[in-house]
């Protein structure tokens, strides 16, 4: 139990790291770029959080500061933050973490239109990661 764990943390943290060394695009390849940081919380804290959260509604962007917010107020671990990451490293990561392309392609359209998004995925050990990114 504790080497998946020790697993799921190195995943988490590679893909931060791996953000964080090419998040810089040439300029042939401009688009968007995101900032983006990670967190690790327990399975109960979001279930507290998603308690108070209406599923499939469209919110803001100050709402999903204070969201994001929240979610930084249980004191979850950090695994980084970063700016710059492209859209094909937003597309790589979040298709590598089990979104199926149409939920994806929802989530990027969200993001591009609202300015941001809050992605959550289960680890291996029943934690909960995660990811807030902001269009720069």
């Amino acid at each position: 139990m504790k080497n998946r764990r020790k697993c799921m943390g190195i995943l988490v943290i590679v893909l931060v790291f791996g953000f964080m060394i090419v998040g810089c695009d040439d300029e042939s390849t401009k688009g968007n770029t995101y900032y983006y940081e990670a967190f690790k919380i327990t399975l109960a804290q979001y279930n507290s959080f998603m308690s108070n959260v209406t599923p499939g509604y469209t919110y803001t962007f100050n709402q999903i500061i204070g969201f994001r917010q929240t979610l930084r107020s249980f004191s979850g671990t950090f695994f980084g933050s970063g700016t710059g990451a492209s859209e094909t490293e937003l597309s790589n990561f979040m298709t590598s973490s089990g979104i199926s392309p149409s939920e994806y392609k929802e989530a990027k359209k969200s993001l591009d239109s609202v300015g941001n998004l809050i992605y959550f995925f289960q680890d291996q050990s029943g934690n909960v990661i995660w990811f807030y990114f902001e269009k720069e």
